[in-house]
């Protein structure tokens, strides 16, 4: 009933804007709660308002993305109702994976300047509060977090997405174009490039070969030490979130999360399963001599 309510709202949106209201379809909206209505050319958005004050910073950056021709176009907003109407760009096959990344990376790295936005730090910090006593590692957890966040130390700011996996990418007419702005802001282009490392990556071979596209070169030492190191706290952000999302008491074996985002993730143990391969990839690194031979090289 929810969703047929949002149907006709979204109908009335378009057609108060003066375009051709055609067919609806309810799409997917993640584990926000957002519901997403597309209607012919167009794709209305309804927030999440148990999130409004993420709200005024995604929409801030989708604009901006739109405008840079790098995100779908932004139509219509309503801060007040959480409502945007963007254009509807239509899924395509993807041909060469890493290179049509890189390329939207670039284009975001080096594109317009976006607002602060949520410190991830301090965010993974209140993750860790919340899930007290859902694994008996969080304490070991954190302090491998603020290691790695101490050595990265200040570095110099670019425009990131900051949320890069299958889900929030759409290849349309040859190239990426990247949704759902939430976690949008001014950080180090590394964590972009960990995230696209974590999803889009099946080895060591593929990671190497994204730093050679996106430097134009090859990578020194220090520069894969740098993208091994970010992956950590973007491992254990998507280890939190899909912890928090699963049943309490639920045990599942570690799961390969490399197509999260690339369909629905209805079951819960799933999820708790993409949890467990990544925090364990993160313990496991911690306790390597790789880990401190890169904490030494950055």
């Amino acid at each position: 009933m929810m969703n047929m309510n949002k149907e006709a709202q979204a109908r009335e949106i378009i057609k108060g804007l003066g375009f051709d209201v055609e067919g609806t379809e309810v799409i997917s909206g993640g584990y926000s709660g957002s519901t997403i209505v597309r209607v012919g050319d167009f794709v209305v958005r309804f927030w999440n308002m148990k999130w409004k004050d993420d709200f005024a910073q995604d929409l801030a950056c989708q604009r901006i993305a739109g405008e840079a021709g790098y995100g779908p176009k932004v139509f219509h907003f309503d801060e007040g109702q959480g409502i945007t109407v963007m254009e509807y760009l239509k899924p395509e096959r993807v041909g060469s994976l890493l290179e049509a990344v890189v390329d939207l990376l670039k284009k975001i790295h080096e594109g317009p300047q976006v607002p602060e936005g949520i410190d991830r730090s301090k965010y993974l910090d209140e993750l860790f509060v919340d899930l007290a006593g859902k694994r008996a590692d969080l304490n070991r957890l954190r302090e491998i977090k603020d290691q790695v966040f101490e050595r990265l130390g200040k570095v110099k700011k670019v425009p990131c997405h900051r949320d890069l996996h299958f889900g929030n990418l759409i290849f349309n007419k040859g190239r990426f174009q990247a949704i759902d702005y939430t976690w949008g802001s001014m950080d180090d282009a590394y964590a972009d490039l960990a995230n696209v490392a974590l999803f889009a990556c099946r080895d060591v071979a593929d990671e190497n070969k994204l730093l050679q596209l996106y430097l134009k070169r090859d990578p020194t030492r220090e520069e894969k030490a740098r993208l091994s190191l970010m992956k950590i706290p973007a491992k254990i952000f998507y280890g939190l979130e899909f912890l928090g999302l699963s049943k309490d008491r639920m045990y599942s074996k570690p799961i390969c999360y490399k197509d999260f985002g690339q369909r629905d993730v209805v079951d819960t143990a799933e999820l708790k399963g993409y949890s467990n391969a990544l925090l364990h990839e993160v313990l496991e690194y911690a306790a390597s001599h790789q880990f401190q031979e890169d904490l030494h090289t950055v």
